[in-house]
């Protein structure tokens, strides 16, 4: 005979958990939200759940036991994207649970992304960093940002106001080969955060500065 009711599933203890955590300073207003993806590496699996940022963790239960990558991604209250962080690779072929971090730059109030023209990439040009310059109409050089060209965005924090950016790609030995031209105006705020967009930047050989 079957009885009617509720049947409860109780986690497996021959499979790991991971957990994810993050800081209090990614969730300014409160309406923020964290979306965390677990990326398989030995085999193609991609599991991503979205939860409030203000509730600092979140974990993945009763994981197969092989490699993941993680990655997070702070949405704000419509889903648009804020800034990633990347959380890094946990192996769990040993059956144990792990841990691992993430980290949004919660104190930044603008984000820059980068491209090369003609499909190029950092590899092809030997691209080693990219510089942001951020400046206001009366003061050029407010803030240079300079972050490793693979990660293809910066992020930042400067006063509200509006203002303008300036990339320029750097090789290895630091000499300029690649600026971008000025954006155009943009605007940051007291307590917002903007997107400023992707800048386009074009190697310049005997010109670069």
């Amino acid at each position: 005979m079957l009885l009617a009711g509720c049947m409860r599933i109780y986690p497996d203890p021959e499979l790991p958990d991971v957990k994810v955590e993050w800081g209090e300073q990614d969730c300014r207003d409160g309406n923020f939200n964290v979306a965390v993806t677990l990326k398989g590496i030995d085999t193609e699996s991609t599991e991503t759940v979205t939860v409030p940022c203000a509730d600092l963790k979140m974990a993945f239960v009763d994981v197969a036991r092989e490699r993941f990558h993680v990655e997070g991604t702070l949405l704000d209250s419509t889903g648009a994207v804020l800034n990633t962080s990347d959380g890094g690779d946990v192996d769990l072929r040993n059956g144990f649970n792990q841990s691992t971090g993430l980290y949004f730059d919660g104190f930044s109030n603008f984000r820059v992304r980068w491209s090369f023209e003609g499909g190029a990439t950092c590899m092809s040009l030997d691209v080693e960093d990219v510089q942001i310059q951020i400046s206001l109409p009366d003061e050029p050089d407010v803030g240079f940002y300079q972050y490793p060209c693979e990660l293809s965005q910066a992020t930042g924090s400067v006063a509200p106001g509006t203002y303008t950016a300036v990339a320029r790609a750097y090789a290895r030995d630091q000499s300029v080969i690649g600026v971008s031209a000025e954006t155009a105006p943009f605007v940051v705020t007291e307590s917002g955060f903007t997107d400023v967009g992707t800048i386009s930047i074009a190697p310049c050989g005997a010109s670069c500065p």
